[in-house]
């Protein structure tokens, strides 16, 4: 296996930083419109343990279908900690998404290289 270039490993390291600083200082809710439809989906899939069906909406004209694939590992995501007055499992399903995206990077710069 080829060694991960310097310029990878940079652009991971800049996205985890600002990444998390900016979780870190802005709320859960934050530049998300359609945020209760995520939480309702993952909620869906937890309590009824089925996927949410594209008339499954939070609130009238919310969130509509999106693939469930990132609403099924969420809901792996310490699912015993998922409780609307609990912000533990959003803050560890942020920082995953924090995580999805070093990993995207990753590949990304892979493709670039190759």
């Amino acid at each position: 296996m080829k060694k991960i270039p310097s310029f990878i490993k940079i652009a991971i390291v800049f996205w985890l930083i600002i990444g998390y600083s900016y979780l870190e200082r802005t709320p859960f809710d934050h530049r998300s419109h359609d945020f209760a439809g995520h939480v309702h989906n993952t909620r869906i899939i937890i309590n009824e343990k089925r996927l949410p069906k594209p008339y499954d909406l939070a609130v009238p004209g919310g969130e509509t279908f999106q693939p469930p694939l990132y609403y099924i590992i969420c809901s792996l995501v310490y699912p015993e900690k998922f409780d609307a007055q609990d912000k533990s499992h959003i803050n560890y399903v942020r920082i995953l998404s924090l995580i999805f995206g070093a990993i995207a990077i990753y590949f990304i710069g892979r493709l670039l290289q190759s």
